[in-house]
């Protein structure tokens, strides 16, 4: 057992009592970590979900619940949680993280990635971070070739967890030519220049977090709410 103190971001808040809360956290130096916070609920010592900072807190290791002595937010992100597109995005990603990483699973290039979101990169930012996620837990596909005949494709048809061609396969959910272009990509140079539409995006988005939810059986909030914001 022992203090210490990482970068990290509070991404969801569970109310334990009128004035203290269970917070789910992702840091640098530790990964997923379950933090209990006294006081949450003050005027002074108010939890702010998706503002980064950083977090001091006593590490435990007969336990999965830490105690958190107090938090230094990092206000030049104050734009994570006062804009409503950034606030969103940063909502699915978490969820995401949440289903997918093991707590205490490391990852500095992933916390690196979700420092640089801002208003110019987002519509990119969300399908690279997820795409990112997808690989590095080993469930990430090519949008190359058909999994069934093994052709290129030019528009993939996600159906049972399985990415096909529309000559292999009729029923599921289908992503455009352009959208299919946009995730064959998605780890290029080129990519990182790409001016992503809102409409292209959700449609990558709501294909990614399907086929993440035939993998997880697991719901994934938030696109419902991008949708709405226009």
């Amino acid at each position: 057992m022992r203090r210490v103190v990482s970068e990290g971001i509070i991404y969801k808040i569970i109310k334990y009592s009128d004035y203290s809360a269970i917070a789910f956290s992702f840091l640098k130096d530790y990964g997923k970590v379950k933090l209990f916070i006294n006081k949450a609920f003050t005027k002074k010592k108010g939890l702010n979900k998706f503002l980064p900072g950083e977090i001091d807190f006593q590490k435990k290791d007969e336990s999965d619940l830490n105690k958190c002595y107090g938090i230094k937010y990092d206000t030049s992100k104050s734009y994570f949680i006062e804009n409503p597109e950034i606030f969103i995005r940063l909502n699915i990603v978490f969820n995401v993280i949440d289903i997918l990483y093991y707590d205490e699973e490391q990852d500095e290039t992933l916390f690196k990635y979700i420092y640089s979101l801002n208003e110019k990169n987002m519509s990119r930012w969300t399908i690279y971070v997820l795409n990112f996620i997808l690989k590095k837990q080993g469930i990430g596909k090519s949008y190359d070739f058909c999994e069934k005949c093994g052709e290129n494709v030019n528009k993939i048809v996600l159906h049972k967890g399985m990415f096909s061609c529309e000559k292999c396969e009729y029923d599921g959910l289908h992503l455009s030519k352009e959208c299919t272009k946009i995730l064959q990509k998605v780890y290029t140079q080129e990519f990182k220049e790409l001016a992503i539409s809102k409409e292209d995006e959700i449609s990558i988005l709501e294909f990614l977090l399907n086929y993440i939810e035939s993998v997880t059986s697991k719901k994934i909030k938030g696109l419902s709410v991008l949708k709405e914001l226009g």
